[in-house]
């Protein structure tokens, strides 16, 4: 895994990134698979403090709207960041696509400042997990994960 010099994320948090690319990866096989919103709570030093929490978009999924708007993400954000217990958490999109800044990102990375505003809370970072790896919204940085192989033994 190749971590820029640049991005404030712990390297806990970005192996634990890693490992949702990984988990990713084999549980989607096609190129195109509905987007994953969820919180990851932080401890003061930016390091994965328990599990992640569940799918913001399940209460969306049923309802026929394919992409929430700004004042639904605001809300589902909310809603979340109520249930949280941690001050500090990030959040992390699953999409597909690759690992470059797109106005879905953008619009989420607004909402989220929004949303951590209106509950006067710390706004943490936004990290967008595709096939091919991780992005780092605010900071404009990307990892790329490099795939697991099966070694084979020597004859």
């Amino acid at each position: 895994m190749v971590v820029s010099p640049v991005s404030p994320v712990s390297p806990v948090l970005a192996h634990r990134l890693a490992g949702f690319v990984h988990e990713l990866r084999q549980r989607t096989r096609r190129r195109l698979f509905p987007t994953v919103a969820f919180l990851q709570p932080l401890d003061g030093a930016g390091v994965p403090n328990g599990s992640r929490g569940p799918n913001l978009l399940t209460h969306v999924a049923g309802s026929g709207i394919l992409v929430p708007d700004h004042a639904l993400r605001v809300d589902l954000l909310l809603l979340s960041l109520g249930r949280a217990s941690n001050p500090s958490n990030a959040l992390v999109v699953t999409r597909s696509g690759v690992a470059e800044s797109n106005p879905s990102d953008l619009a989420w990375w607004r909402a989220w400042r929004a949303a951590c505003g209106i509950a006067e809370r710390e706004v943490g970072p936004l990290l967008v997990v595709v096939r091919e790896g991780w992005l780092d919204v605010p900071n404009d940085t990307s990892v790329t994960v490099p795939r697991l192989r099966n070694r084979r033994k020597a004859a």
